[in-house]
């Protein structure tokens, strides 16, 4: 039905360069797919995707539409949401246009434009490979702190999604296992962890004193806690310094704090290359994360983090994924969300009474498990495993 125009297209809102890490995974996947096959990326940006190929000599032979309005995190819910059907109308119209044979769909944004794509896919006979970095509604429910029928609708339209693709990618073994209790999919989920920032060409020293927070200042990565904690942690004469990269809803408050304390900087948003020269020089990371999120999501600067030699400081419960994650790995400390066990930890940290490092043995396994050259081979064994004649 319908005579093909490309053999794959990659639908990810969020692209290189602006998306760090999973940005430039796709676009090195886009490029080795494009040395035989006809590929075309869509994405959403200030400037279009195809301008910035030309500009930084990227994506030989690889088309791209771009929809010319960025997103923006720290929207609220109402305007992410109508930017979404906005994007997932304009995905459809592409999708038709274009009538690619294989779609790679994430979930930026979530739930109505990997719905759109398996409606694609089954309208021209089309397959689609679905990779979750996080799972919706979920997560939408447990921020909101409600869950009504508009969330039952929009979680069966995801396993409508789920269903159907030829293929499911999750980042952890718990997400894998909350997919298949929800769907009753079996063989066709697979775990594949997302790439560490590449740090190879940074000259940074290491900082002793500087602690940091590098990702997404959002509604569920504790962020209150943290400016809680460091606050009267300051107020109290703490030594320490604290660093935050990244935006979110919670940007004024970090801007606030670093505006209230000396001891405290904000830098906001920053590109990919200039966090990877920056990352090596703190002596930990702070991942603060919700404990009940962690089942339908698994944050990846934990990868950036330990292949940049940093140690992990992972405030969240002790039978999480993420704090089994970090203590199996040997990558970083377990704290348990309370401000008085966060304070401990920084005094006892300033007063030298903790040691911790990453080996040497530690960070090049994790760099090696964690390179975009490992993420992009898993990446096309699975399209390999989605043959061209579909259906």
């Amino acid at each position: 039905m319908f005579k093909k125009k490309y053999d794959l297209a990659i639908i990810n809102r969020s692209f290189w360069p602006v998306y760090p890490v999973v940005g430039e995974g796709l676009l090195r996947l886009a490029e080795s797919q494009a040395k035989n096959k006809k590929v075309i990326v869509y994405s959403q940006g200030k400037e279009k995707l195809s301008k910035l190929f030309s500009k930084y000599s990227r994506g030989q032979q690889v088309d791209s539409k771009t929809f010319l309005k960025p997103a923006k995190s720290n929207s609220s819910l109402l305007k992410r949401i109508a930017e979404s059907i906005f994007f997932m109308f304009w995905v459809l119209v592409q999708l038709i246009r274009t009538r690619p044979k294989v779609v790679y769909i994430s979930t930026d944004p979530p739930i109505v434009v990997p719905f759109i794509v398996s409606i694609y896919s089954r309208v021209f006979r089309a397959q689609y490979i679905y990779h979750l970095q996080d799972i919706h509604p979920e997560i939408t429910s447990i921020y909101l702190k409600r869950n009504s029928h508009l969330f039952k609708v929009v979680k069966a339209l995801d396993n409508f999604t789920l269903r159907r693709a030829k293929k499911v990618l999750v980042l952890s073994d718990e997400m894998k296992r909350t997919i298949q209790s929800r769907t009753a999919l079996k063989g066709n989920v697979e775990v594949i962890a997302n790439p560490a920032i590449d740090i190879t060409q940074t000259k940074a020293t290491r900082e002793d004193s500087t602690l940091a927070f590098c990702g997404n200042a959002g509604r569920l990565q504790r962020i209150p806690l943290l400016i809680e904690t460091i606050s009267e942690y300051l107020d109290q004469g703490g030594k320490l310094k604290f660093e935050f990269i990244g935006s979110g809803v919670y940007s004024d408050d970090l801007q606030r704090l670093s505006e209230t304390y000396s001891g405290v900087a904000f830098h906001g948003f920053l590109p990919p290359d200039v966090v990877a020269n920056m990352m090596p020089r703190y002596a930990w990371g702070f991942v603060p994360l919700e404990d009940e999120v962690i089942k339908y999501a698994f944050p990846s600067k934990t990868s950036s983090y330990a292949a940049s030699g940093v140690p992990i400081l992972a405030v969240c419960g002790n039978n999480t994924s993420l704090a089994r994650w970090v203590s199996s790995k040997n990558v970083g400390l377990v704290v348990e969300p309370l401000k008085e066990k966060l304070l401990s930890f920084l005094n006892e940290y300033e007063k030298g009474n903790i040691h911790f490092s990453l080996g040497t043995e530690v960070t090049n396994a994790i760099s090696k498990e964690l390179s975009f050259d490992v993420f992009v081979t898993k990446l096309n064994a699975f399209l390999k495993e989605t043959p061209d004649d579909t259906y």
